[in-house]
């Protein structure tokens, strides 16, 4: 009897925890961080951070907890792997609601890439939400060394307010540190739309980071890094080379406005460059291809510490009319094609394969067969195929943005025109 009990309770034991909502549990080292191997542990991570209660923190730094501290949801995680979330409806993780409790979310804790990507991500309106991204709201967090590789990001207004970007669609006294995105970002005309965060409030930060990717907002409010920058907010050390209808970095910006007005107050938008021709702005500089490479080589793409933590692998590189800048895995590049657009083709080249959009045509380059996906702005599938390893083309679409999805989990978007 003893040996019979003493196997039932190892094998229980031994049994991987579910959540309620069905994922599997990811396990957590030393410090406490959940670490993310696969799409279920990063389903179950957002499901727990939407689920947690507020808690009172020592968010004012003063070492105890009183009344000027916020209620903040704090886990940590870290991504073990990149992730492919195979363009399955994403719910954000976190939720802005113009300060209005309880409705609102504010995940509060590290999220670490490690230097991983996260691919597939589609994020579409829904009914009653503010702010649309991987993150719908950080908050006293920290989003670090990560990218967005490929998928969409759309979004709707909600009692006039929108905040929409490819990793968080609010930053609040929080930070976005070494990332890029190559996603499509795409709001309404009441919105705020970045390429990496759709609005920036109080004392919060973009540092050491880059966006590729398409961010259209029909009222041309959008940025390649922010929609919004509040009073106390700050982009430091970013690159925009992803086509913007708006600002190169910022939409609307709060140190513009006070710049045509005269008043002195410190800039935040501080050693940030944009590709000609992708957009505007009066506090970021825009660059020819080549200084573009020089500058971005010099002060983002060189480790000034010679540290571990440095994520980026490589250096830019002009060829023709090609521009390629690296990620966190020399085999992996985002490649920028000139000419009269200078993004009329954002490419990522994954080992043997290669996605381009020419004279309207989808090129595809794989090293083995594979099913390829073609999904239109508004998330539905508009082709599927079976390729045969090799070159092979996709005709036949009309003009406009798509995201082409291989079987593998490459995740490229490209314009048709």
């Amino acid at each position: 009897m003893m040996n019979k009990l003493y196997f039932y309770c190892f094998a229980l034991f031994m049994v991987p925890t579910f959540s309620a909502f069905g994922q599997t549990q990811p396990s957590q080292d030393e410090n406490g961080y959940y670490l993310i191997e696969n799409a279920e542990h990063l389903k179950w991570f957002r499901d727990q951070v939407n689920a947690s209660e507020h808690k009172q923190v020592d968010t004012n730094g003063d070492g105890q907890i009183n009344m000027d501290d916020e209620t903040i949801v704090r886990l940590n995680a870290k991504l073990m792997a990149d992730i492919d979330l195979g363009g399955e409806s994403w719910t954000p993780i976190g939720e802005y609601n113009n300060g209005e409790e309880p409705d609102e979310i504010r995940f509060g804790g590290y999220f670490d890439g490690q230097g991983h990507v996260i691919k597939g991500l589609n994020v579409q309106p829904i009914d009653g939400r503010q702010s649309y991204g991987l993150f719908g709201y950080v908050a006293w967090g920290v989003v670090k060394n990560l990218g967005i590789v490929g998928g969409t990001v759309t979004s709707k207004a909600d009692d006039g307010q929108e905040y929409t970007g490819a990793i968080s669609g609010m930053l609040s006294y929080g930070r976005i540190e070494n990332c890029f995105s190559t996603a499509t970002v795409t709001g309404t005309e009441e919105g705020s739309i970045g390429g990496l965060t759709g609005g920036m409030r109080k004392i919060s930060s973009v540092s050491n980071s880059y966006n590729a990717g398409t961010v259209i907002d029909p009222a041309g409010m959008a940025g390649g890094i922010t929609g919004y920058i509040g009073s106390d907010a700050s982009v430091y050390n970013c690159y925009n080379m992803g086509k913007v209808t708006g600002g190169a970095i910022s939409g609307e910006d709060y140190s513009e406005s006070l710049l045509r007005s005269g008043e002195e107050e410190p800039l935040p938008i501080i050693d940030c460059y944009y590709l000609e021709g992708t957009g505007s702005g009066m506090l970021a500089k825009a660059l020819s291809a080549a200084d573009f490479v020089t500058t971005i080589n010099e002060k983002l793409f060189t480790d000034p510490n010679n540290g571990e933590d440095f994520p980026w692998d490589g250096k830019a590189n002009l060829a023709g009319d090609k521009l390629s800048v690296p990620t966190f895995d020399s085999s992996s590049v985002v490649e920028v094609s000139l000419g009269d657009d200078p993004t009329t083709t954002e490419t990522i080249v994954t080992g043997e394969n290669r996605i381009q959009a020419i004279d309207g045509r989808i090129c595809i380059t794989t090293s083995e067969s594979m099913k390829v996906r073609v999904v239109n702005i508004a998330g539905q599938t508009v082709r599927s195929a079976c390729l045969s390893d090799g070159y092979s083309e996709i005709t036949g679409l009309s003009e406009g943005i798509y995201i082409v999805v291989l079987e593998d989990g490459t995740c490229v978007k490209v314009l048709l025109r």
